[in-house]
């Protein structure tokens, strides 16, 4: 895994902005808070290679995939999208093979209800976000 010297640190997603968040207000809800919540996610609910366990040297093993996901929900992705993009990673660039418990129509059960967890997560940051940001 990379270390970085901030955990903020990475590429800044493109996306359509939700609501009425202007881009640079979506920028800084990106660095105040979204990225690292989507990092947290990620790493404690998702982490298919079982790295967690190896906290906090591992801390951020799944940064990369953060800015491609919140770019999939700033385009109106649903939990389904956003679970067959976390099979792929998982499956193709991970080299882990099937997923467990995979379907022959996709995703997993519970690939599936964490990203629609990720889904969910997605709106609600932003409005608590615009709370605590003002």
């Amino acid at each position: 895994c990379s270390r970085r010297s901030t955990p903020t640190s990475g590429p800044r997603p493109t996306i359509s902005v939700p609501g009425s968040l202007s881009t640079e207000e979506h920028a800084r809800w990106w660095k105040e808070a979204g990225g690292w919540q989507l990092r947290q996610l990620l790493f404690w609910q998702w982490d298919p290679i079982g790295v967690n366990e190896a906290f906090p040297w591992s801390y951020d093993e799944y940064d990369n995939y953060a800015g491609p996901i919140v770019t999939q929900l700033g385009s109106g992705a649903d939990a389904m999208e956003i679970a067959r993009y976390l099979d792929r990673v998982a499956t193709v660039n991970m080299g882990l093979g099937v997923s467990a418990g995979r379907s022959e129509t996709g995703p997993s059960s519970d690939l599936v209800d964490l990203a629609q967890r990720i889904v969910d997560w997605y709106p609600s940051s932003i409005e608590w976000w615009r709370s605590w940001s003002r």
